[in-house]
């Protein structure tokens, strides 16, 4: 199992990210005048995200980059903890907000979504300001902790609206319910895993194995999930891109 991970942990992940992205490409026109199609924008963001994202590896295997490792060298961008925080834990929590809030439809919900994404915006940049070094070595507990509670109440929210409509019916007919499952599955999985980041390095191959495995599952899961929704759904009427 160590060997395949080594070999196919990176590789199988961005095949299921890139199955994702193209699945949403393909299916763009159907959703062109929905909402969805800012999850298909998002979902060539990740793989925006996760191929810039690896510039450590870049750095130390090709030539043409070693000079960069100079300047790196005792900084945060040494490591990419600062560029998965970023890009990837904040500004995801930030579109989920968004995309989830353009799916409610209770007011007073709608608005405790609409200012918890400035509250958000806020508390993450003065944490990430004030003690910036910290990412030189692992991600911010407190960020991932709040992006996980975030994620539980908007999916939560959602799931709550779709009990109450005529929609739990045919719950499968409805984008946004696939996206809460991927997300929720995702951020149940990998959450627990931040606070055992200092275990991460290669003195403890049993974590590391532990923590592939984990986010290998969580991965396929999520971006399958994703995949099958664009694929099986078909445009909402209430779906507009004026909500």
């Amino acid at each position: 199992m160590k060997a395949f991970l080594i070999e196919y942990y990176s590789i199988i992940t961005k095949l299921f990210e890139l199955m994702a992205a193209i699945t949403g490409l393909i299916c763009y026109r159907k959703f062109k005048n929905t909402n969805v199609k800012y999850f298909i924008f998002f979902l060539i963001y990740i793989l925006f995200v996760e191929n810039i994202g690896n510039y450590p590896v870049y750095v130390e295997n090709n030539e043409s980059f070693k000079w960069l490792s100079i300047y790196f060298e005792d900084t945060v961008f040494e490591e990419n903890y600062w560029w998965f925080q970023i890009f990837w834990t904040v500004a995801s929590t930030l579109f989920f907000l968004f995309f989830f809030r353009k799916n409610l439809n209770n007011f007073y919900v709608k608005q405790v979504v609409k200012y918890g994404m400035y509250s958000y915006i806020i508390v993450s940049t003065l944490i990430i300001s004030l003690q910036w070094e910290i990412l030189k070595n692992t991600y911010f507990q407190s960020i991932d902790v709040i992006s996980f509670f975030i994620i539980l109440f908007i999916v939560s929210a959602y799931f709550i609206q779709i009990l109450k409509s005529e929609k739990v019916l045919l719950f499968y007919h409805h984008f946004p319910f696939y996206v809460a499952c991927g997300i929720l599955v995702f951020s149940i999985l990998t959450t627990p895993l931040t606070f055992f980041e200092g275990y991460f390095n290669t003195s403890d191959w049993n974590y590391i194995i532990l923590k592939w495995q984990v986010f290998l599952f969580a991965n396929i899961f999520m971006y399958s999930v994703f995949s099958i929704g664009l694929i099986v759904c078909k445009p909402e009427k209430n779906s507009s891109l004026e909500n």
